[in-house]
């Protein structure tokens, strides 16, 4: 019941949001949901697979798995998929098998400060093969 009325105000909330055209972004099951329910009933514009899905994505065929299904409601919705915490080139590699463009992670940068930021530089679309 209680998780219900938190769902009802994020979905007002987010409408809000959308209204003042701001990006809902949303995270894949794991630490942060308990269903995938929620992903369908918030519409999101992108989804953020987080490390849990990442991490040794080459070798586990149950995260590729999961991930593909992810992709393929993105694309059908018109969401997109940004892929997180990434590590090592072999997840670079098989997140780019997979199909996803955009990635974060120590492997692609390191955090900084914002002043050491060089935006016209600095590209989202790290995973796309050139």
């Amino acid at each position: 019941m209680r998780a219900s009325r938190t769902m009802r105000r994020l979905e007002v909330r987010s409408g809000s949001c959308a209204r003042a055209a701001f990006d809902l972004r949303s995270t894949t099951p794991g630490p942060a949901f308990a269903s995938l329910q929620h992903i369908v009933r918030l519409a999101p514009e992108g989804i953020k697979l987080d490390r849990t899905l990442t991490n040794h994505i080459e070798v586990d065929r149950a995260r590729r798995a999961l991930t593909s299904a992810l992709i393929s409601f993105a694309s059908q919705t018109g969401a997109t998929i940004v892929a997180e915490g990434i590590e090592t080139r072999a997840e670079v590699e098989a997140l780019r098998a997979l199909g996803v463009a955009y990635g974060q992670g120590y492997f692609l940068g390191r955090p900084g400060p914002l002043e050491a930021a060089d935006p016209p530089a600095v590209s989202a679309d790290v995973l796309r093969s050139s």
